[in-house]
């Protein structure tokens, strides 16, 4: 067994957990308001839901 087939699966599974960790603390409000928090809100366009940033321009 060769050490890569370990860190191969071990290194995307970190890379994940970053990229999650990422998303979550963008959405952490510290000072000023960021359009990011709303990024999760879903509207209901047209019959169907959509992230409230397809259907609208939020700025700060």
């Amino acid at each position: 067994m060769s050490t890569s087939q370990f860190t191969k699966p071990a290194e995307q599974s970190m890379l994940k957990a970053v990229e999650f960790l990422q998303d979550k603390l963008d959405h952490i409000r510290a000072g000023k308001a960021n359009p990011s928090l709303l990024d999760d809100i879903m509207v209901e366009a047209y019959g169907a839901p959509m992230p409230l940033n397809q259907v609208a321009t939020v700025t700060v």
